[in-house]
Protein backbone atom coordinates (compact mmCIF):
# COMPACT_ATOMS: atom_id res chain seq x y z
CA UNK A 1 0.00 0.00 0.00
CA UNK A 2 2.65 2.45 1.17
CA UNK A 3 5.45 1.09 -0.84
CA UNK A 4 6.28 4.19 -3.00
CA UNK A 5 8.74 7.07 -1.77
CA UNK A 6 8.24 10.49 -2.65
CA UNK A 7 10.91 13.29 -1.61
CA UNK A 8 9.67 16.40 0.45
CA UNK A 9 11.28 19.39 -0.59
CA UNK A 10 11.45 22.88 1.13
CA UNK A 11 13.12 25.97 -1.30
CA UNK A 12 13.76 29.33 -0.38
CA UNK A 13 14.42 32.35 -2.85
CA UNK A 14 17.57 34.26 -3.31
CA UNK A 15 18.10 36.63 -6.75
CA UNK A 16 21.44 36.19 -8.11
CA UNK A 17 23.75 38.93 -9.57
CA UNK A 18 21.64 39.59 -12.57
CA UNK A 19 18.39 39.99 -10.82
CA UNK A 20 17.14 36.98 -11.51
CA UNK A 21 15.24 35.23 -8.80
CA UNK A 22 16.81 31.68 -8.00
CA UNK A 23 15.59 28.72 -5.97
CA UNK A 24 17.37 26.63 -4.02
CA UNK A 25 16.29 23.46 -2.30
CA UNK A 26 17.48 23.89 1.49
CA UNK A 27 15.57 20.64 2.86
CA UNK A 28 14.66 16.95 1.24
CA UNK A 29 13.41 14.59 2.97
CA UNK A 30 12.08 10.66 1.60
CA UNK A 31 8.71 9.27 2.94
CA UNK A 32 6.79 6.46 1.99
CA UNK A 33 3.37 7.15 0.35
CA UNK A 34 0.40 5.47 -1.59
CA UNK A 35 -0.24 7.16 -5.45
CA UNK A 36 -3.76 8.21 -6.39
CA UNK A 37 -5.44 8.85 -9.09
CA UNK A 38 -7.24 12.65 -9.54
CA UNK A 39 -10.73 12.12 -9.96
CA UNK A 40 -12.91 12.96 -12.94
CA UNK A 41 -14.85 15.60 -10.20
CA UNK A 42 -11.29 17.05 -8.50
CA UNK A 43 -9.84 17.65 -12.11
CA UNK A 44 -12.83 19.74 -13.34
CA UNK A 45 -12.63 21.40 -10.51
CA UNK A 46 -9.40 22.63 -10.62
CA UNK A 47 -9.47 22.90 -14.24
CA UNK A 48 -11.99 25.76 -13.52
CA UNK A 49 -9.36 27.34 -11.45
CA UNK A 50 -6.16 27.53 -13.46
CA UNK A 51 -4.80 24.20 -11.87
CA UNK A 52 -3.87 21.27 -13.68
CA UNK A 53 -3.87 18.49 -10.75
CA UNK A 54 -1.82 15.70 -12.34
CA UNK A 55 -1.58 13.03 -9.39
CA UNK A 56 -2.45 12.41 -5.16
CA UNK A 57 -0.19 11.07 -2.87
CA UNK A 58 -1.13 9.84 0.55
CA UNK A 59 1.13 10.27 3.29
CA UNK A 60 0.28 7.37 5.95
CA UNK A 61 1.43 9.34 9.03
CA UNK A 62 0.84 13.26 8.43
CA UNK A 63 3.25 13.99 11.24
CA UNK A 64 5.54 12.79 8.04
CA UNK A 65 4.20 16.28 6.57
CA UNK A 66 5.82 19.40 7.62
CA UNK A 67 4.29 21.85 5.28
CA UNK A 68 6.87 21.47 2.25
CA UNK A 69 5.94 23.09 -0.99
CA UNK A 70 7.68 21.04 -3.55
CA UNK A 71 7.48 17.20 -3.94
CA UNK A 72 9.85 14.89 -6.42
CA UNK A 73 8.20 12.10 -7.44
CA UNK A 74 10.81 9.35 -10.07
CA UNK A 75 12.67 12.74 -11.17
CA UNK A 76 9.73 14.68 -11.68
CA UNK A 77 9.26 18.01 -9.44
CA UNK A 78 5.60 19.07 -8.41
CA UNK A 79 4.06 21.60 -6.07
CA UNK A 80 1.76 20.50 -3.65
CA UNK A 81 -1.18 22.84 -4.19
CA UNK A 82 -3.62 20.99 -1.80
CA UNK A 83 -3.23 19.10 1.51
CA UNK A 84 -6.36 17.24 2.91
CA UNK A 85 -5.68 15.43 6.47
CA UNK A 86 -7.62 12.14 7.11
CA UNK A 87 -7.54 10.62 10.49
CA UNK A 88 -3.54 9.87 10.57
CA UNK A 89 -3.06 10.45 6.86
CA UNK A 90 -2.80 13.31 4.84
CA UNK A 91 -3.45 13.49 1.35
CA UNK A 92 -1.21 15.88 -0.92
CA UNK A 93 -2.24 17.29 -4.52
CA UNK A 94 0.48 17.66 -6.82
CA UNK A 95 0.68 19.80 -10.23
CA UNK A 96 3.99 19.48 -12.31
CA UNK A 97 6.52 22.24 -12.29
CA UNK A 98 7.69 23.79 -15.67
CA UNK A 99 11.20 23.80 -16.19
CA UNK A 100 11.19 27.84 -15.62
CA UNK A 101 9.21 26.78 -11.98
CA UNK A 102 5.45 27.49 -13.23
CA UNK A 103 3.04 25.02 -12.70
Amino acid sequence: MYDNTIKLLKKSSTVNDYGTPVEKITSEREVFAEIASISMKESYEALAVGHHPEIKVIIQDAIDYDGERYARLADIEYLITRTYRKDLSIELTLERVNDNGST
